[in-house]
């Protein structure tokens, strides 16, 4: 059976069964497993579930165990990599080579305790940020793992909401506070700042709209506005936004003179906050001198808008790009590639992508399926 990681053996049906079987007859085991509100499972050998407590089960809306007996983690949760084509379920796939708890399991299949967090992203494009607990455990002579889950999403948004509003948001008060001690009650010196404050009021405006656009996405309840958009006007605004940003200093920010103008109907703030972060995303990952390029074409039934970059993300960030709250930048980030994801693929039904080389450098790609016109079309098309 096919895994570019762990085991994909599975035991057979008759040998679940009859560990089932096992877990429940020990009603002491079961009745203190009950009592935890955290998710519980007890993995055989083969990762394969075979006891499960009452939170878990409940929160499934499962009636007992054998609803879920002989599935993996990743399977029960419903995480979208374990069916990948090819491969043998939870744990088999590449993505799994960094996944806290599969690590976690064969750490404890070894012997060892162990404690990693994992984010779970399900097949419905719900992300689930767990801690997990794992311990080695004999039962009749066989070895088992004790698979704890707890629930920690609100935890990490509440480091990412230290990030983006207290710090990022800070930062622009403080350049206001500041601009207003250098203007004190002087008229002259108002108006020969005034087009900087107004530009720093705009930032913060920007920001707090930016954060509670992806609160009102995550939740599934922001609500597209459609408008009239033109491809190259929309990056030529992103990507001059793009030159005032503190990590865009000595780099090259240009949009591709090849890149096709066309005219289409979506939203237009929410496809500039993805560009906007795309941005964001290339100038994080690149050097001093380096070039940043843009543009769009016509792709598919739709439009795509690219941004490149020249420097390559490893195999591991690769596998985690899109995963809230990962990042290679410290306690906190993590949330421009997911949102890029989230606003594109959840609320504008388009498609992230990107491709990353040693020898090209590192591109994501926006897609948008929508109904698109040239600029010389005289009819527009219908609104989605």
């Amino acid at each position: 059976m096919a895994t570019a990681f762990a085991s994909a053996e599975r035991a057979n049906p008759a040998e679940i069964v009859r560990q089932v079987k096992i877990f429940r007859e020990d009603y002491e085991l079961c009745s203190l497993l009950d009592l935890m509100p955290d998710f519980i499972l007890m993995l055989n050998a083969q990762r394969q579930a075979v006891s499960a407590n009452k939170a878990l089960l409940n929160f499934l809306k499962k009636n007992n165990i054998m609803e879920i007996a002989g599935q993996r983690p990743g399977e029960i949760l419903n995480c979208i990599h374990w069916a990948e084509d090819g491969y043998e379920g939870c744990g088999t796939t590449g993505f799994c080579k960094v996944c806290g708890s599969v690590n976690a399991i064969i750490n404890s299949l070894h012997k060892l305790s162990d404690v990693k967090e994992c984010t779970i992203t399900t097949d419905n494009k719900t992300c689930l940020n767990f801690r997990v607990w794992t311990s080695p455990y004999e039962k009749n002579g066989e070895n088992y793992v004790l698979f704890i889950l707890r629930d920690i999403s609100i935890e990490k948004y509440h480091n990412a909401l230290e990030r983006i509003f207290f710090h990022d948001i800070l930062n622009t008060v403080n350049g206001l506070y500041g601009l207003l001690a250098i203007i004190g009650d002087s008229a002259d010196k108002f108006l020969k700042f005034s087009g900087l404050f107004q530009k720093q009021t705009d930032k913060l405006h920007e920001e707090i709209n930016s954060h509670r656009d992806m609160m009102l996405a995550e939740t599934g309840e922001i609500i597209p506005e459609h408008e009239e958009i033109s491809s190259v006007a929309l990056l030529n605004e992103s990507a001059a936004a793009a030159t005032s940003y503190d990590i865009a200093r000595n780099k090259i920010i240009t949009v591709d003179q090849d890149a096709k103008n066309i005219v289409f109907y979506s939203d237009f703030k929410l496809i500039r906050r993805v560009l906007d972060n795309m941005f964001k995303n290339a100038l994080e990952a690149s050097a001093q001198g380096d070039k940043i390029t843009a543009g769009c074409f016509r792709h598919a039934d739709g439009i795509r808008f690219y941004v490149h970059n020249p420097a390559y993300m490893d195999d591991d960030v690769q596998l985690n790009v899109f995963q809230r709250s990962f990042s290679t930048r410290g306690k906190g980030r993590g949330w421009g590639t997911y949102s890029m994801k989230l606003l594109t693929e959840n609320i504008l039904q388009g498609r992230i992508s990107f491709q990353s080389d040693r020898e090209t450098g590192t591109t994501f790609y926006a897609d948008y399926p929508f109904e698109i016109i040239d600029n010389d079309d005289k009819q527009a098309p219908s609104l989605r």
